[in-house]
């Protein structure tokens, strides 16, 4: 935390991301937790971001954390690194804390179109399998995305960006067919 707050022990945090699964998972907790605050959150990211792949699942979980921020899609200066999180290990095992993030956010979905359709290609790519399957929470999850894509849809036809429609469209041709998840309820989940 030191280096971190007043960039002291630098040496000390780079040899770190070789140490013990227990010590990782200290980083993990403590850049999750610092990346909240917007002055220390660059550091932060750049100590976390190696972390979304490690091999511990527990490592993983810590980093998690920085979605206990509440108002993580909102910043636009962590885009880059929730870009990241879509095509790590962290996402892969667990989608709920950024579909869950999606489905709490009011605000307008367009700025974080390109995000939305990461997700959308990591679904219809390497959770392609486990979103068909009914007993796991990838099957469950993925139902998220259909309210989305059509809030997402609607608000580019105010704005008339029709590069971001023509996307969402072609999103939608994947998913279905791809087969992500049910289709079925994909589609019921857009509730037209």
């Amino acid at each position: 935390m030191l280096w971190l707050c007043r960039d002291e022990m630098g040496q000390e945090v780079t040899l770190c991301r070789g140490w013990s699964a227990e010590q990782r998972r200290g980083v993990a907790l403590a850049a999750a937790d610092l990346a909240r605050n917007e002055e220390y959150s660059p550091r932060a990211l750049e100590l976390l971001t190696p972390l979304l792949d490690d091999e511990d699942e527990d490592v993983r979980q810590n980093c998690d954390r920085i979605f206990d921020m509440g108002n993580i899609l909102e910043r636009e200066e962590l885009r880059p690194f929730l870009e990241s999180y879509v095509r790590s290990r962290c996402f892969l095992g667990n989608q709920w804390v950024l579909l869950h993030a999606f489905a709490l956010h009011t605000g307008p979905l367009l700025p974080l179109a390109n995000l939305l359709m990461t997700i959308i290609d990591v679904c219809a790519g390497p959770l392609l399998e486990a979103s068909r399957d009914l007993s796991t929470y990838t099957a469950h999850q993925v139902t998220e995305i259909g309210p989305l894509l059509l809030r997402l849809y609607e608000q580019t036809k105010d704005n008339r960006t029709s590069d971001v429609q023509h996307r969402c469209l072609d999103a939608w041709d994947l998913l279905l067919e791809r087969r992500v998840g049910i289709a079925r309820q994909l589609m019921s989940s857009i509730d037209i």
